[in-house]
């Protein structure tokens, strides 16, 4: 099993150059209070350059919309953005997805689940108590999108397709869409970048080696 990534490295400045992970390995980004998308973007553009040695990426997408950087020996990467914090994975291998919550986000989750999850995961959250199927939902939300981030397909008539055993941990993939790169073979991890938010990796193959966790103040 994969260890999570290391304790967190708080950078006054972001570095100029920044070695590409190798495959297999991956790192970690937070921002803290994070609250303009304007500037999330901002912050993870000056990340991705500073990996690339570049002046700016060149960010482009794929057929389905999924971002990729358009340069020679690239890494992989992904994004997610919530009240209060950002987060970015940097993998040397893809592809990856990531997505956040915030833990204290309150959400009609047993009718959200009987819509867009599968029924057997309906099912399961409904014999939870509150408080527990809240977070379970949460849980599996994210890695539903995750996934679908990952492999650049959207949400969209996907988010039944991923079943996760409900309160799995580290997440239990029961099963994948037919369609999907990797088929079955892919990995899911919960990650803690900041205290009060849900995040979980997906990836296709085996989990990263996380080489360093960092985070930038976003103010």
């Amino acid at each position: 099993m994969s260890q999570g990534p290391p304790p967190a490295r708080v950078l006054d400045a972001l570095p100029a150059a920044l070695p590409v992970p190798a495959p297999g390995e991956a790192e970690l980004w937070w921002l803290d209070g994070a609250v303009d998308a304007a500037l999330v973007r901002a912050t993870w553009q000056r990340v991705l350059a500073a990996y690339l040695g570049a002046a700016a990426p060149r960010l482009r997408r794929t057929a389905r919309g999924r971002p990729f950087l358009d340069h020679a020996g690239a890494p992989d990467f992904n994004a997610s953005h919530t009240r209060g914090g950002a987060v970015l994975v940097v993998a040397g291998r893809g592809p990856v997805g990531i997505d956040l919550e915030r833990r204290d986000r309150v959400l009609p989750a047993l009718r959200l689940a009987r819509r867009w999850f599968a029924p057997e995961e309906a099912h399961a959250l409904e014999t939870l108590a509150p408080a527990r199927a809240q977070a379970a939902f949460l849980q599996l939300w994210t890695a539903k999108e995750a996934a679908c981030k990952a492999t650049g397909r959207g949400i969209a008539g996907q988010l039944h397709r991923w079943r996760f055993e409900v309160g799995a941990d580290p997440p239990r993939l029961l099963a994948a869409p037919e369609r999907a790169p990797g088929g079955e073979g892919w990995r899911f991890q919960h990650l803690h970048p900041a205290p009060g938010f849900v995040c979980t990796l997906a990836v296709a193959g085996a989990l990263p080696r996380w080489r360093g966790h960092y985070v930038l103040r976003g103010g």
